[in-house]
């Protein structure tokens, strides 16, 4: 490794920044189990809800809520993503090992912090480009299995979900409980003069 002018080390540089690499690492693995719980309550509460108040329609805005979660910690995992590839490319500098990064870096590979650059390839090309590399961190294994499962969850919970009566079946309730009879009570004198003919 070279040093500049003030003695500075190119290896001290890759250093510093597998570091601050590490440290976002570990900040976003903080940011997907916050994201997770917020997704985990979530689903909770409509649930629970769409049981009190017998309503399953809560149930498919369950699954609009989750994949909203799902969305938000793919961000967070393809951002991730950038600092992982930089951390290994450190890795192999501060080995020596620069044979395999000749691909990624053409011509003299420098050994200075390019974090910015990597954000600057992430967001630059086509809208396409974007929208595949989004899509390879959102079906990544440990990010798509707690959302699937809570899909799966409310989809299943919506289909067993038992059904309001409807009206037409309340209505033959109504009609097959018998009308009440009430029959109106005799008057006095009617009933004292039935009571003299049978002691005659």
């Amino acid at each position: 490794m070279t040093c500049d002018k003030n003695g500075k080390c190119a290896c001290d540089l890759l250093i510093k920044e597998w570091e601050i690499c590490e440290n976002a690492i570990s900040r976003y693995d903080s940011l997907h189990f916050q994201v997770r719980g917020w997704a985990v309550s979530a689903f909770g509460a409509l649930a629970a809800t769409a049981i009190t108040i017998q309503d399953q329609n809560l149930l498919l805005l369950a699954i609009g809520v989750t994949a909203i979660f799902w969305l938000v910690e793919s961000n967070f995992k393809l951002y991730q993503k950038t600092f992982i590839h930089r951390t290994r490319e450190v890795q192999q500098l501060l080995r020596g090992d620069v044979s395999e990064m000749a691909p990624t870096f053409p011509g003299e590979v420098r050994p200075y912090p390019i974090i910015a650059n990597r954000f600057k390839a992430l967001s630059s090309g086509s809208a396409w480009k974007f929208i595949g590399k989004f899509a390879s961190a959102s079906i990544q294994f440990n990010v798509v299995l707690p959302y699937a499962l809570l899909i799966v969850l409310s989809i299943t919970g919506y289909m067993l979900f038992p059904a309001p009566p409807s009206e037409q079946a309340m209505k033959v309730e109504v009609e097959s409980v018998p009308p009440l009879q009430i029959t109106a009570p005799s008057s006095p004198d009617k009933s004292e003069e039935s009571d003299q003919k049978r002691s005659q």
